[in-house]
């Protein structure tokens, strides 16, 4: 795993959860086409696709795929991510405590389909699009379809 640049300006980070949703419907190659090198996970989300890899879950390898294209890139955390860690509620996940932590300290986007990730993004003034919002949107734009728009909100 290689670490990625400082991310630019539009720059989004992406939970587990909202990529897992895109691959289960065989749509994660749309992270490269309207993000564009703007599109990144965390270390803990990383590794939680690899696992799920490991243990034959091969929907998820397209996302793999994305990192070793460097189209998703992994953000490694620095002190201050980690110590964040310690005012997010205990309810979250590893790996949304880490975007959440990232997304603030350098100005990120945290998509995720969690309403609690959600919802605690709200209350520390985190910029975070919702994943419904995010497939409604690709859907309007016609970069879904209505079918695949709702099997990736299942």
């Amino acid at each position: 795993m290689q670490s990625s640049p400082e991310p630019n300006r539009g720059a989004v980070l992406f939970d587990a959860n909202a990529l897992s949703r895109l691959a289960l419907i065989g749509r994660s190659d749309i992270l490269a086409t309207v993000f564009r090198g703007r599109c990144y996970v965390t270390p803990a989300v990383h590794h939680e696709l690899e696992v799920g890899v490991a243990i034959g879950v091969s929907y998820l390898e397209p996302i793999l795929t994305l990192v070793e294209r460097k189209e998703l890139q992994v953000l490694d955390l620095q002190p201050e991510d980690r110590q964040y860690g310690a005012t997010a509620p205990r309810k979250l996940g590893v790996g949304e405590v880490e975007g959440i932590a990232l997304c603030q300290r350098l100005g990120m986007t945290f998509v995720t389909h969690d309403r609690k990730a959600a919802n605690f993004c709200e209350r520390a003034g985190v910029k975070c699009l919702h994943f419904h919002t995010l497939v409604v949107a690709l859907e309007q734009r016609g970069l879904l379809t209505s079918q695949e728009a709702q099997q990736a909100l299942q």
